[in-house]
């Protein structure tokens, strides 16, 4: 059973042409008090820590307290309202990374580009400007809005606004790069900090244009990262793209086939536990990847 979730235009959302804190406040539902507090005092709410992956890359953890936390959800929760362009996939309620890789299927050329520091790198400056100038909120009220979802200058790697902030604070960026892609014949999908174009050829030029774009915004590709599939078959946010539709990477098999093995030798409950988590994660994929395999197949039957 689908929920539908409500979604409305950009010039329809509450925030839009907000011009008083009182109004803000009970947008927030907070009492105004508590809004100038909480604005007051956002810098000393939040703790850091390092946070290593299983890859081994570190990152800088900065996590505000309940209180802020709360306001920041309630911030996200009515932003992700606003209605989202077709290329954006991440953070949008109801598109995955299986819809970003879905989006790709029939292209040839694949090329896709991961920014880097996106969170660190999204300055308090252009979080102002959307809410003042695209919101066009009062100065007072997108000053407080900047407050309460920034740290230290920029957007913080754990609270619950910075994901769709990021896309917001560089919407003009995005809507440009839309416009490169779809002038060139190419697709765009963006999912988070990872963007991919895809088409019959995806030529140098339209990603240099690209990356021109990213840089004028302040942020920086990853030139380690940039994949360019030439053969029909592409990878895009850990999926397999192919003209017949999806699979899963050959390195999702393999981890399957060994968390088997483990969990057939585990000793402990704990153990067992911990191994069946992760093969169910594993295996989530996969049903994903089949479901949206028989959809595909189900609609080219009836084409």
């Amino acid at each position: 059973m689908t929920t539908k979730t409500k979604s409305y235009p950009l010039n329809q959302s509450p925030f839009y042409k907000l011009t008083t804190k009182r109004k803000l406040a009970e947008l927030l539902r907070l009492t105004p008090a508590k809004l100038r507090k909480l604005s007051a005092l956002s810098q000393d709410l939040y703790r850091e820590w390092p946070q290593t992956n299983l890859k081994g890359k570190t990152r800088l953890i900065e996590d505000p307290a309940p209180a802020l936390k709360e306001v920041q959800r309630r911030i996200y929760r009515l932003l992700s309202c606003i209605t989202p362009p077709y290329f954006l996939h991440c953070p949008v309620r109801g598109r995955l990374y299986i819809s970003n890789a879905a989006y790709h299927v029939g292209s040839r050329h694949f090329r896709n580009i991961d920014i880097s520091d996106y969170f660190p790198s999204t300055k308090s400056r252009r979080v102002n400007w959307f809410f003042r100038r695209i919101l066009k909120c009062a100065p007072d009220v997108s000053g407080i809005l900047t407050e309460l979802t920034t740290y230290k200058g920029h957007l913080p790697c754990g609270s619950p606004a910075s994901s769709i902030l990021a896309y917001f604070a560089h919407c003009d960026m995005w809507e440009q790069i839309a416009r490169i892609a779809s002038e060139n014949g190419c697709k765009l999908s963006v999912y988070m900090d990872d963007l991919t174009v895809s088409g019959d050829v995806v030529p140098d030029r339209v990603m240099f244009q690209i990356r021109q774009r990213i840089y004028r915004a302040g942020l920086q590709p990853k030139k380690e990262k940039e994949k360019w599939y030439r053969r029909g078959v592409g990878v895009v946010t850990g999926v397999v793209v192919r003209p017949s539709g999806l699979s899963a990477p050959n390195s999702a098999h393999l981890k399957r086939f060994k968390l088997r093995c483990q969990l057939a030798t585990a000793s402990s409950a704990d153990e067992r536990a911990t191994l069946q988590n992760s093969l169910r994660g594993v295996e989530g994929q996969q049903s994903q990847i089949d479901r949206w395999n028989s959809h595909f197949t189900s609609y080219n039957a009836e084409e």
